[in-house]
């Protein structure tokens, strides 16, 4: 009798890179993750795609029939960009909560830091004191302001080494997005100023198109809920510029996120609230198609912010609109959001015997 041939060895199945474990499965899902155990932050996906980056002429010129100057807009240069890993991005700019969840300080003692940076500011009104600073009275929900761009990304960095404690997936780290991952993500797979199409700017801070979307200067004075925000009627905007005084009179400052529309994809506020730090510096576009571009880490230049806030003009609040601000600097309109993302591990160079 002729033995049986043994079984064919059981083939082993797919190596799950690291990538893959964690990635999305399709555009705007969600993921919940705990980063520790009270911190419970909500991200949705970014896939992986191609899209332009930077506004089309046809948007430049009707910022400039708006009133606005073409050096203002002159570096949208509009380009091919491709990122070949998803990502996931956090549902809203960080809160209050969230940030002295991770850092430990507080909306008080940002303003203590900002009181002691403001030379000026103390010696013309020496009776200055951190509760005058704060635009509204503490809320866990509003979005966290007063933070330069350095303390945005300890805070990403002390937010991973939380992650990792608590058994974060191998090789995906918190970090504040790119220029490029950020208008990927606040596109949401649209082409136009935001993802409801373009509006029609009436007035430098008047485009009722935008409202359902952003909080920006020509609405954040409507209905707003604090004693302490900036009084818009004592900053010098012409009345002229608004259709009715509900856009002038009143105070306005830094609202609770997730009271504007979502995108696409799901992310609040990626317009208007507070303009968001990015990762690297201004500078100019390459107008050529580029993959997973980064923009200079190094050198004397501003980092990028992205979005337009509350206390800034309706044509600021556009998919395209680009800004910077000095790395210590810190303001009542300027905070952040961080993204998930993947990297290889590096492999280690072998000594020299």
């Amino acid at each position: 009798v002729e033995p049986v041939p043994a079984p064919p060895p059981p083939t082993p199945a797919p190596k799950v890179s690291s990538y893959d474990l964690f990635a999305g499965k399709k555009a705007g899902e969600l993921k919940e993750i705990a980063f520790t155990p009270k911190l419970r932050m909500r991200f949705h996906w970014c896939p992986p795609g191609t899209f332009l980056m930077g506004s089309p002429e046809s948007e430049k010129a009707a910022l400039i029939q708006a009133g606005f100057r073409e050096n203002q807009i002159s570096d949208e240069t509009q380009h091919q960009v491709t990122l070949t890993k998803g990502f996931w991005m956090a549902e809203t700019e960080v809160t209050q909560a969230q940030w002295t969840s991770i850092a430990g300080t507080t909306l008080v003692d940002q303003a203590k830091k900002y009181l002691q940076e403001d030379e000026k500011l103390r010696k013309e009104h020496p009776e200055t004191t951190p509760q005058d600073i704060i635009m509204e009275e503490n809320d866990d929900l509003i979005a966290m302001y007063l933070i330069n761009h350095s303390e945005s990304e300890r805070w990403c960095a002390q937010l991973g080494d939380q992650w990792k404690s608590m058994g974060a997936p191998s090789d995906w780290f918190p970090r504040l997005p790119t220029e490029a991952e950020w208008e990927y993500a606040c596109r949401a797979g649209t082409t136009t100023m935001t993802w409801q199409g373009d509006y029609k700017i009436l007035a430098e801070y008047h485009a009722p198109d935008l409202d359902p979307l952003a909080w920006h200067l020509g609405n954040s004075a409507q209905n707003y809920p604090g004693s302490k925000g900036l009084m818009l009627s004592a900053m010098g905007f012409p009345a002229t510029s608004f259709s009715s005084k509900d856009y002038l009179e009143g105070r306005a400052g830094p609202r609770r996120v997730k009271l504007r529309q979502t995108n696409p994809w799901g992310l609040y506020d990626m317009l208007g609230n507070l303009w968001e730090w990015c990762a690297d510096r201004t500078g100019e576009y390459d107008p050529d198609a580029v993959t997973n571009p980064h923009g200079p880490v190094l050198g004397t230049g501003g980092f990028s912010i992205r979005g337009g806030s509350w206390k800034h003009a309706a044509g600021n609040c556009r998919a395209a609109e680009r800004a910077g601000f000095k790395e210590e600097e810190r303001w009542p309109f300027l905070g952040f959001r961080p993204v998930l993302v993947h990297e290889e591990p590096t492999k280690s160079t072998p000594k020299a015997p």
